[in-house]
C-alpha cells in the first residue's frame, strides 16, 4: 500500500495493482503534460498536471463506487466479485487519460491549409490498420470517413503507435 496526498481529495490509498501501474513510464509521463494545455497563462494557478488529475479521478471513482455498492455490501468483508470490480472501476479512471499528449485538447481544431492537423477518421483507421475497426465504428455513426478526428481518437493513435515505439 501507498498513500499520495492530494491536496483536493486528501490521502489517495494506492493498493499494490494501482502502485505498478503508477510506477510504469507511461503512466509517469503524464506528471509532464499539463491538464489544461495554455490555461495557464490566464489563470496561473491552473497548473496540474494528467498524472494529479488522474489520481484525483481514481479517488472519485472509487468514492462513488463504495456509494453505489453499500447498499449490497455494508459489511466491511466484500465478496470477491465486488472488490473485482472496485478495482477495475478504480483501474479505468485511473488510466482514462494515459493516452493524452499534450496539449491534445487545444490542437483538436486546429487545421492546417484547410485539413485537420491530427487527420480525419479514415487516415487514422488506416494508419492503424485495422479495417474491422473502422467498419465498427462507421456502423455507430452517420459514416463520416473525412471528420476530423477527436482528441480521444488521435490520443489513442499515437499512444499505439509513436509512443509504444519510442526508445525512452
Amino acid at each position: 500500500m501507498r498513500i499520495i496526498r492530494d491536496p483536493i481529495h486528501g490521502d489517495v490509498v494506492l493498493g499494490p495493482v494501482h502502485a505498478a501501474i503508477v510506477d510504469t513510464v507511461i503512466f509517469q509521463r503524464l506528471r509532464y503534460i499539463r491538464q489544461n494545455g495554455l490555461l495557464h497563462f490566464v489563470f496561473p494557478g491552473a497548473v496540474h498536471t494528467r498524472f494529479v488529475h488522474s489520481l484525483g479521478t481514481m479517488e472519485v471513482a472509487r468514492r462513488v463506487f463504495r456509494r453505489l455498492m453499500s447498499p449490497i455490501s455494508a459489511d466491511a468483508h466484500e465478496p470477491p466479485p465486488i472488490k473485482y470490480l472496485a478495482c477495475a472501476f478504480e483501474l479505468a479512471a485511473l488510466l482514462h487519460d494515459v493516452g493524452h499528449c499534450a496539449f491534445s485538447h487545444s490542437i483538436e481544431d486546429v487545421q492546417i491549409n484547410g485539413q485537420p492537423l491530427l487527420g480525419t477518421v479514415s487516415e487514422l483507421f488506416g494508419n492503424w490498420k485495422e479495417d474491422t475497426l473502422l467498419e465498427e465504428y462507421l456502423k455507430g455513426t452517420s459514416g463520416e470517413k473525412s471528420r476530423p478526428v477527436s482528441h480521444e481518437q488521435s490520443d489513442s493513435s499515437w499512444f499505439r503507435g509513436s509512443f509504444l515505439t519510442h526508445r525512452w
